[in-house]
């Protein structure tokens, strides 16, 4: 049996209902991000640059396509001959035929893999945040101040702090209440969805939790306020880099819009903490590129795109095709999306294999709950959707004119 300071568990398996039009054949950790990469891809990056050696990532819905996608795990190990990053499948570590509860339940559900490895402590992760974070200084806070449990906190605007679960604490970051998406937040301090817990603490609230007749079986909800309740000594840990919960689709057209600017905080060409992938190489970065065919200004490609268009303020995967004359404006396109001859993507988010149709101009859609979604003005256009084809046609056609390269 090993004995391990800390593993990691990655909570993998939300459906993302506001990101639905993504998510009906993967789940929400999988979703596509900045060209070449995958939401997941930064929690599993980041344990590898922190040297948490053992990885478990908690797959519930959808599980195929992130088992596959993740495989070996071999890109993320460390250099420990005890380097593990495996899929954990609802259907392999069961108790019931009813999946998960929440996410405190889903760490309950696989405890046997936990106690395989005997751990102190353990790191939970959510697996569709966009950030890098040094686990092993949180570790090392956690440990020295003999909390039961560590949570990573960030300061969040006022105006958005009812999204988040908020802390409460002193100044020696002792948390002192938790309130889970408080209509009237006495704080704008947002825990981050990462968390460090005493293994054995952590499990006996677990079982507590358990036999609570109304509990959600959730972290955030039950647990963290149980172990307050029980005196446990709940800490916050402050962090005060990039942080985004992609939770829509207007946050996750802003998180890759972020790669653009050099003073968001977050790049993907960091050699220092790189955010590693599946995919072969990285996007390129243009600020300004001609060619006879295509023009390119301040926006990361994929290599190996069609490019006959203008691309402007704007991410693109791999495996697209941008038709003679299109115009791709401050948008994001996910792989193997083909933009028609002289369509226009404005403001949006062009989902996996989708077809926009010759002329076509994609402004301001009327969602229809299924395929098409808006946020905040950010449109968004489903995987595999072929939109020359749709008979409705649920679009603004206005005309549009780039700005000049």
């Amino acid at each position: 049996m090993m004995n391990l300071d800390c593993i990691a568990l990655v909570l993998a398996g939300s459906r993302g209902e506001s990101l639905s039009v993504f998510t009906k054949e993967v789940p929400k950790s999988a979703i596509p991000f900045g060209g070449t990469h995958r939401l997941i891809d930064f929690a599993l990056s980041n344990c590898k640059h922190s040297n948490v050696s053992v990885v478990g990532v908690l797959a519930q819905c959808r599980q195929r396509e992130l088992t596959d996608y993740i495989g070996s795990g071999w890109e993320w190990h460390t250099s420990s001959d005890k380097a593990m990053v495996t899929t954990l499948p609802l259907k392999k570590w069961r108790h019931a035929n009813d999946g998960y509860h929440g996410t405190a339940d889903a760490i309950l559900k696989n405890s046997e893999f936990i106690e395989a490895h005997n751990p102190k402590n353990i790191l939970v992760l959510s697996g569709d945040h966009v950030y890098k974070m040094d686990y092993a200084k949180m570790l090392e806070a956690h440990q020295n101040s003999g909390a039961a449990v560590t949570i990573a906190s960030i300061e969040v605007p006022w105006n958005e702090a009812s999204r988040f679960g908020i802390i409460n604490a002193v100044e020696n970051g002792k948390v002192v209440s938790f309130e889970e998406k408080p209509q009237k937040p006495r704080s704008n301090l947002a825990s981050m969805g990462v968390y460090i817990f005493n293994w054995n603490t952590l499990r006996t609230h677990l079982h507590v939790s358990k036999g609570t007749p109304d509990s959600s079986l959730d972290i955030d909800r039950d647990i963290i306020p149980q172990m307050l309740f029980f005196g446990e000594k709940v800490n916050a840990y402050r962090f005060n880099g990039y942080w985004r919960d992609v939770g829509n689709i207007y946050n996750l057209w802003e998180a890759n819009m972020d790669l653009l600017s050099k003073s968001s905080g977050i790049d993907l060409h960091d050699e220092g903490w790189r955010i590693i992938s599946r995919s072969n190489g990285l996007p390129r970065y243009y600020d300004s590129a001609k060619s006879p065919h295509g023009h390119i200004r301040n926006s990361i490609v994929a290599e190996g795109i069609i490019n006959r268009g203008k691309i402007i303020d704007s991410v693109v995967s791999a495996g697209v095709e941008i038709g003679e004359g299109a115009n791709i404006y401050q948008s994001f396109i996910m792989p193997g999306a083909k933009i028609g001859r002289a369509a226009s993507v404005i403001r949006s988010i062009v989902g996996s294999n989708a077809v926009i149709g010759d002329y076509t101009t994609i402004s301001k859609i009327d969602p229809d709950g299924v395929h098409l979604d808006s946020s905040q003005g950010i449109n968004a256009i489903g995987n595999n959707i072929n939109i020359a084809n749709r008979k409705d046609r649920k679009f603004a056609f206005l005309t549009f004119s780039s700005p000049s390269l």
